[in-house]
């Protein structure tokens, strides 16, 4: 049957269309997001969970395709800064953030763009969903 391939293919165009609805590219300066005292993520506790979760897409890229394809499909992350977070609702360990990040897919040129990611305290931890 024909029907997993058109399958497949509306699911990647489904995801390319929500991945770009989500990015909006952004040359703003980022300003300070965490006021002291804020049970919200800091700025070095977003940085890493993001650069975790980019080490993680690699990283499964590399498994899945190889490590040559994984060299041209791995994304380079040059910087990433927070401009605000706010808790979901009246929950503490859950913030809806938007962030401004500086990054390129294998030997690309960087592209920065503005995007919103869900982060999660788990263990005192953070990290993206």
């Amino acid at each position: 049957m024909h029907r997993n391939p058109l399958i497949a293919a509306v699911l990647v165009a489904a995801t390319v269309g929500i991945t770009q609805a989500a990015e909006q590219p952004g040359q703003s300066p980022p300003s300070p997001a965490a006021s002291a005292g804020s049970p919200g993520p800091a700025e070095t506790d977003l940085r890493a969970a993001y650069t975790n979760k980019i080490n993680s897409i690699n990283a499964g890229t590399k498994q899945y395709l190889g490590a040559k394809a994984a060299a041209q499909l791995g994304i380079r992350l040059n910087k990433v800064n927070l401009l605000e977070c706010d808790p979901f609702e009246e929950r503490r360990d859950l913030y809806r953030c938007t962030i401004v990040v500086d990054s390129a897919v294998g030997d690309a040129d960087s592209v920065l763009k503005r995007l919103e990611v869900v982060l999660i305290k788990e263990n005192d931890t953070w990290r993206v969903l």
